[in-house]
């Protein structure tokens, strides 16, 4: 990941892979928050961001990814 992302340290990579040519995958229940909550490039940041203008700007391929047990 260090080579991929310029240095950036494992547990602070944001979920932008775009930036760094990787292809987004998010899981669909993400979209039910009306904001997103993520490292910032370094694990000692984070920002947030509305879920709907991370959809926008990052384009994932939505996917039905976590299990959610009742």
């Amino acid at each position: 990941m260090d080579k991929i992302t310029d240095g950036v340290l494992s547990g602070g990579i944001p979920p932008f892979g775009n930036l760094f040519g990787l292809p987004v995958f998010a899981d669909a229940s993400m979209f039910e928050n009306e904001k997103i909550i993520f490292n910032a490039g370094d694990q000692r940041v984070s920002i947030g961001i509305k879920s709907a203008d991370y959809r926008t700007l990052v384009n994932p391929t939505i996917a039905d990814i976590a299990v959610i047990k009742k």
